[in-house]
């Protein structure tokens, strides 16, 4: 099934109230990206946001840079409608989240329900691809899934279910986990549906000069006395030597580079 049909379906026959994702007030969200920094100049993208209550929050508290990515464009409209003037001042991007779409960078990441929706390996790889692309070096990433017992269907469509552990393992060694929290999510009609919150910070690369280095080479900023000492055989060693014999007159004590040619 095509998911745009699918989601659009959703959300042009049924209210906020009528879905089980639906919550007031995310507070688990709230909660986690607070732990990850959150401030006014906080930069957020809210994947799968649609008509969440999250954007109206976080406008409520200042931040003016965020971005709502949903594969509806019904559900991206019902929340422009309900933030009015306000909903000019944000970027709305209506795709699906495997799909070519781009974003400036972000500092905070948050995909509540999204990624459980995701059964593919090809759709995964797209998924870590875009957190590779929008994700600024020490930012956060937020995913919210169905626990190992939750469901295993939700809006008719089959979802896979994770931990903590296993969602690590999906995004890579580029991010780390920072912490992971499970939810109890009640829905509008009184079932409970068992979530993992998982907190990721993704990792800074490697120094550029330090990349490709062999590992049982010294390294660039050895410690001193740590490199060997060249050769006395070597042309470099000897006219070092002579030069060091030419200007005896100013003793120094050895260095790893003239050891072993000391002023007579």
């Amino acid at each position: 099934m095509d998911r745009k049909e699918h989601w659009q379906g959703v959300f042009t026959t049924k209210g906020e109230r009528d879905v089980s994702w639906f919550e007031a007030l995310p507070a688990m969200s709230l909660q986690m990206m607070e732990s990850a920094g959150l401030g006014p100049d906080t930069c957020v993208l809210d994947v799968g946001g649609g008509d969440s209550r999250l954007v109206d929050i976080l406008a409520a508290r200042g931040l003016d840079c965020l971005a709502v990515l949903d594969v509806s464009g019904a559900a991206l409209h019902r929340a422009q409608e309900r933030l009015g003037d306000l909903a000019g001042a944000f970027t709305w991007i209506e795709s699906d989240v495997t799909a070519a779409w781009s974003s400036k960078p972000m500092d905070i990441w948050h995909d509540r329900a999204v990624f459980h929706f995701l059964t593919t390996v090809t759709d995964r790889a797209q998924y870590r691809a875009h957190l590779l692309q929008t994700v600024k070096p020490g930012g956060a990433v937020i995913i919210a899934t169905f626990a190992l017992d939750g469901p295993e269907r939700c809006s008719g469509l089959p979802v896979a279910r994770y931990s903590a552990e296993t969602l690590a393992e999906e995004l890579g060694s580029e991010f780390r986990l920072i912490e992971a929290v499970r939810h109890e999510h009640q829905t509008p009609r009184g079932a409970m549906q068992p979530f993992v919150y998982a907190r990721f910070r993704r990792e800074r690369s490697p120094a550029p000069i330090l990349d490709g280095k062999d590992a049982a080479a010294p390294a660039v900023f050895a410690p001193r006395g740590s490199l060997p000492a060249p050769s006395r055989t070597t042309p470099w060693f000897r006219r070092t030597c002579r030069a060091a014999a030419r200007q005896s007159w100013h003793w120094r004590p050895p260095s790893r580079f003239d050891r072993g040619c000391r002023p007579r």
